[in-house]
């Protein structure tokens, strides 16, 4: 049975800490371009290591590759029922679906699934959230990424025809190789990788390096949540449409953990690891979404108004979750 009262106030305290980041940065007790150094920091420094360590510390026997499969069908299929939106009268149809669908899946697993795995379940078993975190950076991005720039080869060639010059932009298969030098050399695709091949030697890790990866990593959490105030107090609350808005929340909190639950039933995943898979896919949206899509030139506004409200939604939607699990008796433990 979930302790609901130490969940809610895992998530009080994470909450908390981004209020301070907000607070902080709004009253110009501390200028906004300074989280940007800090969050360079944790992406060189910080984010290696932890992922590394909570990897390379575990028995490789005892991993399941499920939650990456898991997370890769369900990244997948809301792709693929989004497109339900090209058959509404949207002004710019393309658009509206990269912008919503993006910020909708791209979960910020790493960051905060951590804390909140570990006030529900035990320390040892949050390898998981390394595991399903992998269909972000695999699936997600390069999905995003490969269809922004089709978007924006279309958007050109509209204005070479409006202007009558007679240049044509064309598709490049060069946008695949620069996709995946993204995806290899990305800080937590590479703590995934070493974390891997460190677990398979079997050798344990020095006092030395485990001591340094764990300090290191342990600094993630904390300054993480306090950037991600910071960076909120520089954007609107609701940046976007509101009807785009409800959709986003919609497939995030409900369609997302509802699609999880129906493939963790299909693969007859153990009901732990069910659970598991669907709460972290309750969590917010991750702050990359936001550079990533700003960076393409599409639903920035989106991801800005996302990581706001499933900050603070996220929470109660994994309380409720979890209490209609433990009602209904599915997924019982």
């Amino acid at each position: 049975m979930v302790d609901y009262v130490n969940f809610a106030q895992a998530g009080v305290s994470l909450l908390l800490t981004m209020i301070i980041g907000y607070v902080t940065c709004k009253a110009k007790l501390l200028k906004t371009k300074a989280i940007n150094p800090i969050n360079l920091f944790l992406l060189k420094c910080c984010y290696f290591p932890m992922i590394m360590r909570n990897i390379a510390v575990r028995d490789l026997r005892n991993l399941s590759i499920m939650p990456f499969v898991i997370g890769v069908l369900t990244n997948l299929t809301i792709y693929i029922l989004s497109t339900v939106i090209f058959l509404f009268p949207l002004r710019d149809k393309f658009y509206m679906y990269l912008s919503t669908v993006f910020s909708s899946v791209y979960v910020n697993y790493l960051i905060l699934g951590f804390p909140i795995f570990n006030a529900i379940w035990d320390e040892k078993e949050n390898v998981m959230v390394s595991i399903i975190a992998l269909s972000n950076d695999i699936i997600n991005i390069p999905i995003f990424l490969t269809l922004a720039n089709i978007y924006t080869i279309r958007k050109e060639n509209e204005e070479h025809l409006v202007s009558d010059d007679g240049e044509k932009a064309k598709f490049s298969f060069k946008i695949f190789v620069e996709i995946a030098k993204r995806v290899i050399t990305n800080t937590l695709i590479l703590g995934i990788i070493v974390g891997f091949i460190w677990a398979a030697t079997g050798f344990k890790l020095c006092n030395y390096v485990d001591s340094l990866t764990k300090t290191l990593g342990g600094s993630v959490l904390a300054l993480c949540l306090f950037t991600v105030g910071g960076f909120l107090s520089q954007h609107s609350l609701i940046a976007c449409g509101y009807i785009q808005f409800g959709v986003c929340i919609a497939i995030r909190h409900f369609l997302m953990p509802l699609i999880v639950s129906l493939y963790s039933t299909a693969f007859k995943l153990q009901p732990r690891l069910a659970r598991q898979c669907v709460i972290m896919s309750c969590l917010p949206t991750a702050t990359a979404a936001y550079p990533v899509s700003a960076s393409a030139g599409i639903g920035s506004e989106v991801a800005s108004t996302m990581i706001f409200w499933t900050s603070i939604l996220g929470v109660p939607f994994q309380l409720l979750w979890l209490y209609v699990f433990d009602k209904l008796g599915i997924f019982v433990e």
